[in-house]
């Protein structure tokens, strides 16, 4: 379309009407301004992501698909970011951010992140770094151990409380949760902790797994280890699955142990991650479980999983008392 004569903007509408338009001329000169929103100089760091030089009334645009890391890379348990709650980010749409306290609950503050949560009897009890709490109906909490050499990775019960260290120290075992003992020397480190039927089994050397039916007793009373999947990729998770059998959560894929021995691989997990089937737990007829996406899964261990995931955040423990 050629520019009416006079005018220095010609539009068309739809109809074929055109309309001119004209600058405004300044001391003989056309005059226009061409303006550009604020912008940030390119910023390069070699740390974390930080947003704490952009500017308040800028919209952020934050795109990730890993959300442990918490809101744009920014994990939630680091203390220089968002931690403490007495504060609220509102910079970006649709979101004002509070930093989760989960080391907080309610009538009760642990030391450190909750790890396990036990029932023994009619008493609850939490491991959190290197200590045992009891909790009380309240919600209050009482330290009844502190004697772990390292944070526990994981507590189960079966007779006794057993408490694990992981691969570098003997777990420990109680029978009054006052008096806690360390376990034979030999062949008795554990990461994860497991109860099937009679048995505790544990995990150690990234996929190696044995079980015990008194693992107070003569290290020799442990059987022979078994392999679950690549040596490459650890155990995540370890539980009862739906129908009595061993579910181990691997990072590569879920497994089990069937009732003859065998170990079939059930599920390949797509991508590699850590938090893959991380506090897996079975509960009436179904096994629920963390994905590394944050995703959250529930899997009879026959047909397909279903997505059941109710928020994107990183699942710390999952604990259901009793049945």
């Amino acid at each position: 379309m050629a520019r009416l004569p006079g005018y220095d903007i010609t539009i068309e509408l739809a109809a074929g009407t055109e309309i001119g338009l004209m600058l405004a001329n300044v001391k003989g000169r056309k005059h226009w301004v061409t303006q550009f929103r604020e912008n940030l100089s390119p910023q390069f760091v070699t740390a974390s992501v930080n947003y704490a030089s952009v500017p308040a009334n800028q919209e952020i645009p934050v795109a990730q698909d890993e959300q442990h890391a918490g809101f744009g890379s920014l994990y939630f348990e680091d203390d220089k970011r968002y931690f403490e709650s007495r504060r609220v980010d509102a910079r970006f749409r649709r979101k004002s951010i509070l930093g989760p306290r989960v080391n907080q609950m309610v009538g009760a503050t642990l030391d450190s992140t909750p790890i396990k949560f036990v029932q023994r009897g009619a008493k609850f009890y939490v491991a959190a770094g290197e200590c045992v709490y009891q909790l009380s109906t309240s919600g209050s909490a009482s330290e009844v151990w502190s004697g772990a050499s390292l944070d526990i990775t994981d507590m189960e019960v079966l007779d006794y409380v057993y408490v694990a260290l992981g691969d570098d120290d003997e777990f420990y075992y109680s029978d009054d949760m006052a008096t806690f003992t360390i376990a034979p020397v030999v062949q008795c480190v554990a990461t994860l902790l497991a109860k099937q039927q009679n048995l505790l089994w544990k995990t150690y050397a990234n996929n190696q797994l044995s079980y015990a039916d008194d693992p107070t007793a003569n290290p020799s009373d442990w059987a022979t280890a078994e392999y679950f999947g690549d040596t490459s990729w650890g155990v995540t998770a370890v539980c009862t699955g739906p129908n009595g059998e061993l579910v181990v959560g691997k990072k590569d894929g879920l497994y089990k142990r069937d009732s003859s021995g065998n170990i079939i691989q059930l599920l390949k997990a797509g991508f590699r991650s850590a938090y893959n089937y991380k506090g897996m737990r079975e509960w009436n007829g179904l096994l629920f479980y963390p994905m590394g996406n944050g995703s959250f899964y529930s899997f009879d261990c026959v047909n397909q999983p279903e997505d059941i995931s109710p928020a994107s955040f990183a699942l710390i423990v999952l604990f259901s008392p009793g049945e």
